[in-house]
């Protein structure tokens, strides 16, 4: 049986919606990075998005991002598990119920801000400040535009999942997006490290949140939504479309900003 086009048009703009099984087109998006030997975190795609970059001394990192777990995410996530860890279709199935029940009906986020410490790419001073003051009381805010162009803004219910704080930059890179969110388990790749709280010393920080916000009717048709990140001297802001254009066949970018506000 054909679809229409309308009929699929409006199927695409459920960006929070898990339908009962995994998105059959996804999970073969995730079995194919597989197959090319890429890292399961190809599979983030345009649902990840980088607000802010680090200079390690040789070259800027992405460190500060915002992850939306949508179906599709989800769906591609295990269609690379299913292949790296030959899982079968019960498997699947019973790890995309266990995520399904977590997150149905609200769009939900991992965040990750971070302040690490800085150089001077000229005589690599390390003992520049990091700039931790941009990851206290954060604001965070959701909003999409409607078709007639007009902002609209919704609440969100945040809570902090980890901070980590060290005098090394590698002690706080130890946990990832994927430890640290409980939610989240099912998606675990065998392996993955337990996170640990840790003591809060040191100039390198990294804060993990949840962000989560429940869908109303009038985001159905929205073409995409963005996610603001407030502080004193610094605005992060991560653009995502509600319909991914890699769901329409064409190579898709996220957009992201961070501004930095001068004292």
């Amino acid at each position: 049986m054909l679809i229409s086009p309308l009929a699929l048009w409006i199927g695409l703009f459920r960006p929070a919606q898990f339908p009962p099984e995994p998105i059959a087109f996804q999970l073969k998006r995730g079995r194919e990075i597989y197959q090319k030997k890429k890292g399961i975190d190809r599979v983030l795609d345009e649902d990840r998005a980088v607000m802010g970059t680090w200079f390690d001394g040789r070259v800027h990192r992405a460190v500060e991002e915002a992850i939306y777990v949508s179906p599709a995410m989800v769906s591609r996530w295990l269609g690379y598990l299913s292949a790296s860890e030959i899982l079968d279709d019960g498997e699947v199935q019973q790890r995309w119920q266990q995520v399904r029940e977590q997150l149905s009906g609200s769009a939900n986020f991992v965040v990750r801000v971070a302040a690490y410490r800085k150089s001077d790419p000229l005589d690599f001073n390390w003992d520049r400040p990091s700039g931790g003051a941009n990851l206290e009381n954060l604001n965070f805010d959701f909003s999409f535009q409607d078709w007639s162009g007009q902002t609209v803004y919704l609440p969100s219910a945040t809570h902090l999942l980890a901070r980590l704080q060290a005098r090394h930059v590698a002690d706080v890179a130890l946990a990832t997006w994927l430890s640290v969110s409980e939610p989240l388990a099912p998606l675990r790749p065998e392996g993955t490290n337990e996170y640990e709280a840790t003591f809060h010393l040191g100039d390198n920080r990294v804060d993990y949140y949840w962000v989560r916000m429940s869908i109303r009717p009038e985001m159905e048709y929205a073409a995409k939504f963005s996610l603001t990140i407030a502080a004193k001297r610094k605005v992060r802001i991560a653009n995502f479309a509600l319909v991914p254009a890699s769901a329409l066949g064409i190579p898709f970018v996220s957009e992201t900003t961070a501004a930095y506000f001068p004292r």
